[in-house]
């Protein structure tokens, strides 16, 4: 079977990741590549969002939905190239930051999330919240109601130290969304696609970074 890359947008809410993610598939289309999204598994959820908060297998539901998106992708003849919006990692954090919801759970399903990234990912772009202001769109909970944002940046920012001492392409990627958004375009042109246009720009976003 051909080789097909896979990057992973990771982060806590209103990080910037949506975006960025249909800005990169969008602007790897124009270089011809066969890319696609495979997006968050929220909005398909058959059962309301509350059990997320006391029901693990909500959360297991979840990891397992996203798993079989990226797989059918994967398995498809017409991909070359996948952008995960929120990977496994970032969708058991979730779970993490639950105090209420049993260790032993919470050591099973980060086990499958973490094997999954392990074997399948090419790389993965951490976008912390520090320089992302929390924003409320509607959907998202309000500033003052999300208490875990902090929390699952924190368990996220600890998960890609390891998997950058584990020997996996994890890279933070800071600065305004604007230098975010450029740096791992111009990082993902560079590294898997084996250009840059032009090279300057992505020397210069390096240093910004």
């Amino acid at each position: 079977m051909k080789r097909i890359r896979v990057v992973g947008l990771v982060g806590a809410e209103s990080t910037g990741k949506s975006t960025l993610a249909h800005m990169l598939v969008g602007r790897l289309r124009t270089h011809g590549v066969l890319v696609e999204l495979s997006a968050e598994p929220g909005s398909a959820r058959p059962f309301p969002a509350n059990l997320l908060d006391n029901h693990p297998a909500a959360h297991f539901y979840t990891v397992a939905q996203k798993l079989a998106s990226e797989a059918h992708a994967l398995l498809r003849p017409n991909v070359d190239f996948l952008v995960s919006d929120r990977t496994p990692l970032d969708l058991y954090a979730y779970f993490a930051a639950r105090p209420s919801l049993s260790a032993a759970g919470k050591a099973e399903l980060g086990a499958l999330a973490r094997a999954w990234v392990r074997g399948n990912y090419d790389a993965i772009y951490y976008l912390p919240i520090e320089g992302a202001p929390y924003k409320e769109d509607g959907f998202r909970a309000t500033a003052s109601a999300n208490t875990w944002r902090a929390e699952v940046d924190s368990f996220l920012s600890g998960a890609v130290d390891r998997l950058y001492g584990q020997g996996m392409m994890a890279v933070r990627v800071q600065g305004s969304f604007r230098e975010r958004a450029e740096y791992v375009y111009h990082h993902v042109l560079h590294t898997f696609l084996g250009k840059s246009r032009p090279l300057r720009a992505y020397q210069q976003i390096r240093d910004w970074l």
